[in-house]
């Protein structure tokens, strides 16, 4: 079983990072899975663990790529928390079509089947890793071993693309993140173009806080 890395978050390469985020969503209108988005992501370490902060009260301090589950399943990013007790399971998905999609006879757009493999994806992660609960001395011992409780857990799916979404698709995909649960859990769905936008909205949101301190 892999090892997490310790992690701080340097927020001033945190901020290059999202920038170049930015950059090559520009330059790129599709983006392909292993050849594209998860070597950008390995290489940008804070900006990979930066994801994290996007859940209420995470400061991630752990980090882990393509980290193994049983070794038919393997997630592409988690980032943890070990002062809360909280870790995220990222599952990057291919940015080539766009999140929603015109079929001929439906006047309302669908779902790119994309997105719906990558969600599909992280069932059976939350299988697996519900799987390695039955041993709970290892399963223990990899994610809570200093604490009695178990940690949280979440999903979350980055995928497709999609910045200027309309407003029912808006509220479709935050209905989706809101009530469509995988064991229990919400999975928080972004795009990767509207990952962008929240990150840097967060980064000169906090940027702005830390010079007026």
């Amino acid at each position: 079983m892999k090892s997490f890395d310790d992690m701080k978050i340097n927020p001033t390469l945190c901020k290059k990072e999202i920038g170049e985020l930015s950059a090559l969503l520009s330059a790129n209108p599709q983006l392909k899975e292993r050849e594209h988005l998860l070597p950008f992501f390995r290489q940008r370490r804070h900006l990979s663990a930066y994801i994290g902060t996007l859940f209420t009260n995470m400061c991630p301090n752990k980090i882990a790529y393509e980290y193994d589950l049983f070794g038919d399943f393997r997630a592409d990013l988690v980032i943890g928390d070990t002062e809360t007790n909280v870790f995220v399971f990222v599952e990057f998905q291919a940015g080539i079509d766009d999140i929603f999609r015109k079929k001929a006879s439906k006047q309302t757009l669908e779902w790119s089947s994309e997105f719906e493999a990558g969600f599909s994806q992280l069932i059976d992660w939350f299988w697996a890793l519900d799987c390695m609960k039955q041993n709970a001395v290892k399963y223990k011992g990899i994610f809570h071993p200093n604490r009695d409780e178990p940690p949280k857990i979440w999903p979350m799916l980055i995928g497709c693309r999609g910045k200027d979404l309309g407003y029912i698709e808006k509220m479709r995909l935050r209905w989706r993140t809101d009530k469509v649960l995988i064991d229990s859990r919400m999975v928080f769905s972004l795009t990767y173009d509207l990952l962008c936008q929240q990150l840097d909205d967060r980064i000169n949101l906090e940027s702005s806080y830390w010079s007026s301190t």
